[in-house]
């Protein structure tokens, strides 16, 4: 309880437009948009295919004009045209180019994550203008169950000594990767945000902490994660509750669905889940515009 009482739960994400910096712990909703998807669903085609530089920098735009989109993701990682080495800096990048609001989408590998920063330093004024005013932050997920990766806890270590906000969400999977229960899905997944927060506070006393409550259920059927269950809004609910008993900000995943395209089923799924986060006590709900159990 020691490092969680160092955690910081307040702070403020900083934008290239300040008009669109993200108060993080006040108990504001936020809203993202998907942090990318290898494939998306041709909106003419009907089809399933892999991103492009410009269904990459079409999604990023599209975000940027919602009014509703707090957090702008990459929605369509361009996997077709972009080594895979450098697809999250090529993806940063442009995220940067293209929004003038808080940006975010996945950092893959140790080796990138300093590049990345020192995108953000540059756009800051410098490394110790970007420790003051902090505009990019650590999605960490331990690997289920109660794993910690070598590459994972390297990137902590880099944003931890730059006192870079991290956000902890491992997505244990109830009769997969955790127990059949719900019960014990949530303990598993409040286990490895704890011993993250733990880690990180070692490294950096006092970093900023969000709470990632992203737990799913196993499909034992179709052999798939779900995304849009009704386990997926009681175990959002549940989860909130406990991370916000420790005082953290809250990252839920619900607003999602299993459906394959926008129809009806996904905006029951998306509707009654998300409702549920909210009231929950949720802050931040995303990923937001992936149609199916995260494929596009």
């Amino acid at each position: 309880m020691e490092c969680v009482k160092k955690a910081r739960k307040r702070w403020i994400v900083h934008a290239r437009n300040k008009k669109f910096d993200m108060k993080v712990g006040f108990g504001e909703l936020r809203f993202q948009s998907s942090g990318g998807q290898r494939t998306l669903v041709d909106p003419l085609q009907k089809t399933r295919r892999l991103g492009t530089k410009e269904d990459l920098i079409n999604g990023i735009k599209l975000g940027d004009f919602l009014d509703n989109i707090t957090i702008v993701g990459a929605m369509a990682l361009p996997a077709a045209e972009v080594p895979a080495q450098i697809l999250d800096v090529y993806t940063y990048a442009q995220l940067i180019k293209n929004s003038s609001k808080v940006v975010f989408t996945w950092i893959n590998s140790d080796k990138t994550a300093p590049y990345v920063i020192e995108m953000f330093e540059a756009l800051a004024g410098g490394e110790e203008e970007l420790r003051k005013r902090p505009m990019v932050w650590y999605f960490g997920e331990p690997t289920s169950p109660l794993t910690i990766s070598a590459h994972v806890a390297e990137i902590v270590r880099i944003f931890a000594e730059r006192g870079l906000p991290l956000t902890f969400g491992p997505m244990v999977m109830a009769s997969a990767t955790g127990p059949a229960t719900l019960a014990g899905t949530l303990a598993l997944e409040n286990a490895e945000i704890l011993g993250s927060v733990a880690m990180a506070q070692i490294m950096s006393p006092g970093i900023p902490i969000e709470y990632g409550g992203i737990p799913h259920i196993f499909d034992q059927k179709s052999g798939s994660i779900s995304f849009g269950s009704p386990e997926q809004a009681l175990m959002a609910a549940s989860i909130t509750q406990v991370g916000r008993y420790y005082g953290f900000p809250v990252h839920v995943n619900v607003g999602l669905t299993d459906a394959k395209i926008p129809d009806a089923q996904s905006g029951l799924e998306k509707g009654a889940t998300l409702a549920i986060g909210a009231m929950a006590g949720a802050e931040l709900f995303g990923h937001l515009g992936i149609a199916g159990a995260d494929q596009g």
